[in-house]
């Protein structure tokens, strides 16, 4: 959980740093770098839908990507936050069934299972960063047309689905 952490610190700050996103490989053909957009969000304490499955001991999270408005799949790092016991779980960092608009996470503890209520009480969220291409006018979930061309990369910042910062010059 912690390089994951680390790792999301550093995809910011070199964009920060340089002015521009670089993405050197992803999980389809690279698009046009000018193109390129970090986008990170989290599920929320208090709105993280948690749901069972297998023997009820484990969860899943299905997490929406789908304002970051990505044309291609983008490279997901995830952790998980909260005000305790996150430490002892296992698959915070195992992105499953990424696509433009979503993706998933399984959590699991071998030792003990994983109580919905508790997960709530200590307001387990997923925290993540997704960066890959938005080339071209595509369709936003909300039916919005957008174009985006940019000469730069651009940052969208995401908490419970709502932008906290739009910045076109990072």
């Amino acid at each position: 959980m912690m390089k994951s952490a680390i790792v999301i610190l550093l995809v910011v700050c070199y964009a920060e740093a340089r002015q521009k996103v670089k993405i050197i490989n992803g999980e389809e053909d690279n698009s046009k770098q000018k193109c390129a957009l970090v986008c990170s969000g989290s599920t929320g304490r208090t709105t993280t839908v948690f749901q069972d499955y297998s023997d009820g001991q484990n969860v899943f999270v299905d997490v929406d990507i789908s304002k970051c408005g990505f044309t291609k799949i983008p490279n997901v790092v995830t952790s998980v936050e909260g005000t305790s016991n996150h430490w002892m779980v296992l698959g915070a960092a195992s992105v499953y069934d990424t696509t433009t608009t979503g993706f998933r996470v399984y959590l699991n503890n071998v030792n003990a299972g994983l109580d919905k209520s508790l997960l709530d009480d200590k307001l387990w969220n997923i925290e993540w960063v997704a960066v890959g291409f938005t080339c071209g006018p595509h369709i936003l979930a909300d039916h919005t047309s957008v174009q985006t061309n940019l000469p730069v990369a651009k940052a969208l910042i995401y908490k419970n689905n709502t932008v906290l910062r739009k910045d076109d010059t990072i």
